[in-house]
């Protein structure tokens, strides 16, 4: 489960089986915002998952580059 601003980071692939499963606002955000359309995670990679209010605007999906920095 993707824990949002938590600090911790998750594969791109457990983000977008949390937002395909889950029904919590979060999860329904963050779907609506990056996996509908071109602009999906990398499942490679590490992303945090953090917000700032409850805007859909206010969400963001945030590559861990000490995880998976860029080349």
């Amino acid at each position: 489960m993707v824990v949002v601003n938590s600090g911790e980071s998750y594969l791109g692939a457990e983000i977008r089986e949390w937002c395909s499963r889950s029904k919590e606002q979060d999860a329904v955000m963050v779907n609506a915002k990056y996996y509908s359309g071109f602009r999906e995670p990398n499942d490679g990679a590490f992303y945090f998952v953090e917000k700032d209010g409850e805007n859909i605007s206010k969400y963001r999906v945030v590559r861990d580059l000490v995880k998976s920095p860029r080349l």
